[in-house]
């Protein structure tokens, strides 16, 4: 019980803190549009054991997990959608105002924003070069949001 409220205390308050810091929560959610073939998948890939996990952030709010285990697809929840809606719109300002990067290294971690008609955004690191702060922010926010979702404490 005390683990599910620290950790439902620190997402709301990282959530909070990235939202605050970029102005983003002045700014209606509702003038983005979302596609249905928008979605946001973060993860990691590589090291010595050749790690690789997945999650995927659908618009309608679907997140699933692809992983090394056995490369299946699983669903893991529904998440709610104006918290959809916010990522969605936070990586797409962030992409208007800063340029993705594609710098993979020995492990490798990733966000990549599809944005519909074969559009791709990707910010891509592990060689050396890293994303600026809030992208950084921005995956740690989604894993451990995604994480708590693998495995639900109920």
């Amino acid at each position: 019980m005390i683990l599910e409220r620290m950790l439902l205390y620190s997402l709301l308050i990282t959530g909070v803190l990235i939202f605050a810091f970029w102005g983003i929560s002045c700014k209606s959610t509702e003038s983005l549009s979302m596609e249905k073939d928008q979605k946001i998948t973060i993860g990691s890939f590589g090291g010595f054991a050749g790690a690789f996990k997945e999650y995927t952030i659908h618009s309608d709010g679907l997140l699933s997990l692809r992983s090394r285990n056995n490369g299946n697809v699983k669903p893991l929840s529904k998440l709610e959608q104006t918290t959809v809606t916010q990522f969605f719109s936070i990586l797409t300002e962030l992409n208007e105002d800063a340029t993705a990067i594609y710098n993979p290294g020995n492990m490798t971690y990733f966000i990549k924003l599809y944005k519909g008609d074969n559009e791709v955004v990707e910010w891509v690191w592990g060689g050396g070069e890293e994303p600026m702060n809030q992208i950084q922010s921005i995956y740690r926010t989604l894993t451990k949001l995604c994480k708590s979702q693998e495995h639900p404490i109920k």
